[in-house]
């Protein structure tokens, strides 16, 4: 069947670099790559910017906009696309919700806007202004239904515009057929024996890899088990090392310094992945979760905090094993669970790969966003 090619804009205005702005980057790319034509809009000599400048797409250059009734800002984005004839406009960032509802009344709701949510809302938005800005949007795309369901309580927005579009990911990248975990933890100079758990992601409180740390002081007291830990990230960018340094004092105290390994962040992620065995996310606040869903893809048995996006994305513990944040205790017990269980914790995990292979992969997310476009009449 032949697929109907778009013409669409995705639109950030942030001058950030986190997972928010290259999520929507790589869907860009992404859709480009299926034959779309894909607009690109962000500011010039922004770290976004300077990473799509590399990249094959047209790009569009706006100014950093007032967050709220920037009406000058909005005229010269309506003009900008009315130049390049784009009708679809997808954007990520909230402070780019304002300035795309007044581009669409500017032209005369000929621009249809769909806002990918990225982050949970936490209060109410049912006020007017929250109301009358989010009327604006033709399509909201929620991660995973909980979010979804979040909006329906916490906002006026009509539940029949709302769709479940997950973030997308390239899992082809994570399965490392070609490497055995012994090959990849010779060449990532890992030890060679032994189980060893990972945690991936920057060293930070919300993240709570003190909870591991706690963990395997609770195991090795009670001779339990001699797991190795992997800690693969650096501290927050411009906020101090402090967190960093409490967690090497941690592992010194507890007498742990044969147990963890700290390693800074790399871009092969999924080479050190395919030289662990079991995965751990320890954070208490995880929106979705994309670092989780790496791992199930590499095929590792996953233990997850009960909270945020995990218990769904692991269907309450059928594709991974759920802690209470803050409890190491709990996670002592659950890695107990999968080092005396092999045989259900790598059932679980086949489970987890599949699930995540047919859910997660970028061409299934694009096909569900064409899909989407579609219902719109295009």
């Amino acid at each position: 069947m032949k697929r109907t090619k778009y013409r669409i804009a995705f639109l950030c205005s942030s001058t950030s670099l986190g997972g928010l702005e290259l999520n929507i980057l790589r869907l860009a790319c992404w859709m480009h790559d299926r034959g779309h034509e894909v607009f690109f809009l962000a500011v010039p000599g922004s770290p976004l910017a300077r990473e799509a400048a590399g990249k094959s797409l047209s790009f569009i250059p706006i100014r950093r906009h007032r967050k709220y009734y920037d009406i000058a800002a909005a005229i010269a984005l309506r003009r900008k696309l009315n130049e390049h004839n784009i009708r679809l406009l997808l954007i990520r960032d909230t402070r780019d919700i304002s300035l795309s509802a007044l581009t669409k009344t500017l032209s005369g709701n000929m621009l249809k806007i769909f806002y990918y949510q990225a982050m949970q809302l936490g209060v109410k938005k049912k006020d007017l202004l929250h109301s009358i800005r989010f009327s604006r949007i033709d399509v909201w795309l929620s991660l995973l239904q909980h979010l979804a369901d979040e909006v329906r309580h916490k906002t006026r927005y009509p539940a029949g515009r709302i769709r479940i579009m997950p973030l997308g990911l390239e899992t082809r990248r994570f399965a490392m057929g070609a490497y055995g975990k012994t090959e990849l933890r010779k060449k990532l100079n890992l030890p060679l024996s032994g189980t060893m758990a990972i945690i991936t992601g920057r060293l930070d409180p919300l993240k709570g890899q003190l909870d591991m740390i706690e963990a395997l002081n609770i195991l090795k007291k009670k001779n339990k088990t001699a797991l190795k830990l992997l800690l693969l990230g650096d501290p927050t960018k411009n906020e101090g090392s402090e967190y960093a340094e409490m967690l090497k004092e941690k592992v010194h105290n507890y007498s742990l310094g044969e147990e963890v390994i700290f390693r800074p962040f790399s871009p092969n992620v999924e080479e050190y992945l395919g030289a662990a065995d079991i995965f751990v996310l320890t954070s208490a606040k995880e929106t979705f979760g994309t670092v989780t869903i790496e791992a199930m893809v590499a095929g590792l048995p996953v233990i997850a905090t009960n909270s945020g996006g995990s218990p769904e994305i692991l269907e309450k513990g059928r594709l991974g094993l759920l802690y209470t944040p803050g409890k190491a205790e709990e996670l002592a017990d659950r890695l107990m669970d999968i080092l005396n269980n092999h045989k259900q914790a790598t059932e679980r995990a086949g489970r987890a790969r599949k699930a995540a292979i047919e859910r997660y992969s970028h061409d299934n997310v694009c096909s569900r966003l064409e899909e989407i476009i579609a219902e719109l009449g295009y």
